[in-house]
């Protein structure tokens, strides 16, 4: 089944949010102090804790929208005994240029940010200040060594995720699903190459093969054609999980919520057109630059604060107050400003790259 126009502005809605999620968490794991060590909890610190906690939960909508539109067209073609050599060639292209036209400069730029931050302030990069969302020392992960590992999408595999860039994990997942999906789908011989690949990586990341049930849940989606939920019953049913899943973690929980999200998804698949309106257009734009926004924003903040801390500006891990929230807007504003900057030199010139390696191939192929 065909995107239509008012379900593709439901999932462009879905996609800059999930980011938008993601950026709020860790941006606030740096400057405020955890929720139950605030000494007086009122209406807007306990709204602001609570928004702000939805970080990991963005991830598994990036899972779920990544294997409705990938996964679901794949295997819709394979459905229809549609998917040809040039399809795949086609395929791998797609992906590749879609995933390595951010990733390149993501590690390099990230890598330079890193190596000056901790020039800078060496406590924050070394984990002195137990902040969540950087759980580890990110001087120990600057390394060439880890660079290619993670130019590879072996992060979290091999290797931890280069310096500070921790959101890369979720990255090397969505490119093993991209990458394991045609083996699975095509022939005999790469169906032995899949399960010996599977076998490979449950011993090396147990994680990444559970998750895959997320990515893979999004693909059926893709090919039901028939309502199963009123949009209204499945979006109260997500929300519900939504606000369970901040107070219970776990892959049954995550499994829970990407099954909300799907009957979500399915509600709004069979939305009807209607008329583009200035809404449409802006959640257009902010998904446009969203995977620049995951991939940028996590190198930059870091060092941001630790920049900010050089100038004996204290703002790590202290207690809400206007002030702080002052600052924590004008950095999360600059993290959207330098990420859209990015955006425009690198992933908005990913059709480019693509069609650079389109030529490549067909020139080859003559």
């Amino acid at each position: 089944m065909l995107i239509n126009k008012s379900s593709e502005n439901y999932l462009n809605f879905l996609r800059w949010i999930a980011a938008f999620f993601v950026v709020i968490g860790h941006l606030r794991s740096f400057l405020f102090i955890n929720y139950h060590e605030v000494p007086t909890h009122t209406i807007f610190t306990k709204m602001f804790y609570l928004y702000t906690g939805f970080g990991h939960q963005g991830v598994i909508v990036f899972f779920i929208i990544s294997g409705y539109l990938v996964g679901g067209a794949m295997t819709q073609k394979y459905l229809q005994h549609s998917i040809t050599k040039v399809y795949l060639k086609l395929y791998i292209i797609k992906r590749f240029s879609r995933i390595y036209t951010v990733l390149v400069p993501a590690l390099v730029i990230g890598l330079l940010l890193d190596s000056l931050g901790h020039v800078y302030f060496k406590e924050l990069y070394e984990h002195t200040y137990h902040i969540y969302a950087m759980n580890f020392n990110a001087y120990e992960r600057i390394d060439i060594f880890i660079f290619f590992n993670n130019l590879l999408n072996f992060q979290t595999i091999t290797v931890n995720t280069l310096g500070t860039n921790g959101p890369l994990w979720s990255l090397a997942y969505e490119w093993w699903y991209y990458m394991l999906l045609p083996l699975l789908l095509i022939n005999n011989i790469s169906r032995g190459v899949f399960i010996g690949l599977i076998i490979l990586l449950l011993f090396l990341n147990y994680n990444l093969l559970l998750y895959a049930f997320v990515w893979v849940l999004g693909s059926l989606v893709f090919l039901l054609n028939k309502k199963l939920l009123h949009s209204y019953i499945s979006i109260f049913l997500f929300l519900c999980v939504l606000l369970v899943s901040r107070k219970i973690s776990g892959i049954y929980i995550d499994f829970i919520l990407a099954v909300s999200l799907s009957l979500v998804i399915n509600s709004i698949k069979f939305s009807k057109d209607r008329t583009r309106n200035i809404l449409d257009k802006f959640n257009s734009k902010m998904a446009d630059f969203s995977y620049s926004v995951y991939l940028f924003h996590f190198p930059f903040i870091v060092c941001v604060v630790s920049i900010l801390h050089f100038f004996n500006i204290d703002i790590i891990l202290k207690e809400p107050s206007l002030w702080l929230f002052t600052i924590y807007i004008l950095i999360l504003v600059a993290t959207y400003l330098y990420s859209y900057i990015m955006y425009i030199f690198f992933e908005k010139n990913t059709f480019r790259v693509k069609n650079y390696l389109l030529e490549r191939w067909m020139n080859n192929e003559t």
